[in-house]
């Protein structure tokens, strides 16, 4: 099994890039940019299609941290989204589903953007 970091480099070497925006769309991800209000962003599959839903009340930084993290998901674990959760939970809405499984705060965001304002993409370090 490949590590993460292995992976990552991988992706960096096929798609001739670092940005995670310009890869998820040369694998045919699709990125959506929608008002959310306790989450960043998830990442499910519809009718085939895969999607990246961001939060686009969220800094630069953090959009682009969270197209990284939905990537990774959809390569980790491309079968399993939150609507497959929300389906399996028995939850009526989406959103409710969305809200249990957002455990972000203040605090941890503020501490994300501080580190992704150090990150280095030459050498993938924060």
């Amino acid at each position: 099994m490949q590590s993460t970091k292995q992976i990552v480099q991988r992706l960096i070497k096929r798609h001739g890039t670092n940005d995670p925006t310009t890869i998820a769309r040369k694998m045919g991800i699709l990125i959506l940019f929608e008002d959310f209000k306790n989450i960043w962003g998830y990442f499910n599959m519809s009718k085939r299609v895969p999607m990246i839903h961001v939060n686009r009340n969220l800094d630069e930084h953090l959009q682009r941290f969270v197209i990284a993290h939905e990537l990774g998901h959809s390569i980790q674990h491309p079968s399993a989204d939150l609507k497959a959760v929300q389906e399996r939970l028995g939850h009526s809405k989406y959103q409710t589903t969305a809200d249990l499984y957002a455990h972000v705060t203040k605090k941890m965001s503020q501490e994300t953007a501080k580190k992704l304002a150090k990150f280095d993409p030459r050498k993938g370090t924060l």
